[in-house]
């Protein structure tokens, strides 16, 4: 390499705004149902919130599942009716309450 060709290079990866900027961009196609495969890093089963920034831009947020929970009550039946079981007592003043908020 000319020893000058080595000195503009030079001056280009130091001086230039864009050096290091290495963005890949990909294009997405949607089919026929407006279906897009998304890349990595989503996975399977991945739940996004999708916002409508403009008319031709959509910006996809990935939401956490919550973890699930264990039952908090079982179900039973006593006397013909179905009955929610707890593990613990209920506090008659919350049910007050809640009856209060209920229509």
């Amino acid at each position: 390499m000319p020893p000058a060709l080595g000195k503009f290079l030079q001056f280009i990866l130091e001086e230039s705004a864009f050096a290091g900027y290495t963005h890949i961009m990909q294009v997405l196609h949607s089919d026929e149902r407006r279906r897009v495969t998304l890349p990595v890093p989503a996975k399977p089963l991945d739940s996004w919130v999708p916002e409508v920034l403009r008319p031709d831009q959509i910006l996809l947020t990935r939401v956490k599942k919550p973890a699930p929970q264990a039952a908090r009550a079982r179900i039973v039946k006593r006397g013909g009716y179905s009955v929610g079981i707890l593990r613990r007592r209920i506090d008659p003043k919350a049910v007050e309450r809640a009856l209060v908020e209920f229509p």
